[in-house]
């Protein structure tokens, strides 16, 4: 399968919004076809790995093992978890992790790193670079993230010395999805008693210029179905 940009979009509509507000929303991102195949795929997919932190430390596991945890270990590992989203960083939520380099895309043999070399295109830099007036743009990393009952993401702003990352990007993959299900994607404001938060929709980018502080709130235990996605970063080498 291939992937095409939807031809319908309005780039310099796209390229305004962002300048204005320094995040965007664009509906109906790629054709129809190429949405519909990378969400089946990643439905489909059961290599997903369990990422969680503690501190600056990160952990994985595959979900057959956190599934097979007994009571009491899964009760210790949510209180911990819990205790460190209170007041700092914390996450935890499923993820399928796409290499940078193209040749080590190509080895991995799927869609979704297909998906990721799309991105990296010379078409699709010049495309990125044309909506958010970065020329530094070299190329997109990518991640498949999967939020089920209890996943979440806090507060954060994406700047890490030495990753080159201008903009981030969330490719929103599941349908219907509904706001009190939680998995809300939001931009905080210190001191402010409204916040910006989006509701994901199939085929739906959200791009934003990183430095801003933002999260995914917890996926509510009552959500019939995960949010799945494919995140990452337009980066330069």
């Amino acid at each position: 399968m291939s992937f095409a940009l939807n031809p319908s979009l309005d780039r310099g509509r796209i390229a305004a919004e962002l300048a204005r507000g320094r995040r965007v929303q664009i509906a109906d991102f790629l054709d129809a076809p190429g949405a519909a195949g990378l969400l089946q795929h990643l439905a489909d997919s059961t290599d997903w790995r369990h990422v969680m932190n503690a501190g600056d430390n990160v952990y994985e596991i595959g979900c057959d093992e956190l599934a097979a945890m007994d009571e009491q270990q899964r009760a210790t590992l949510d209180r911990k978890i819990d205790a460190q989203a209170a007041d700092g960083f914390q996450f935890r939520f499923d993820t399928i992790r796409v290499p940078d380099s193209e040749d080590d895309r190509s080895a991995m043999g799927r869609l979704v790193a297909d998906f990721a070399s799309f991105l990296s295109s010379a078409a699709m830099v010049d495309w990125f670079r044309s909506v958010t007036g970065c020329d530094r743009i070299e190329f997109a990393d990518c991640q498949a993230t999967r939020y089920r009952s209890g996943a979440f993401l806090t507060r954060h702003d994406d700047a890490i010395e030495g990753k080159q990352r201008y903009f981030a990007y969330v490719l929103n993959l599941t349908r219907d999805w509904r706001a009190e299900w939680g998995g809300l994607l939001f931009f905080p404001e210190d001191k402010a008693t409204r916040i910006d938060a989006l509701v994901p929709d199939f085929n739906l980018l959200n791009l934003f210029e990183v430095g801003q502080q933002h999260g995914v709130t917890q996926v509510a235990s009552y959500a019939p179905r995960p949010r799945i996605s494919v995140t990452g970063w337009l980066r330069s080498r």
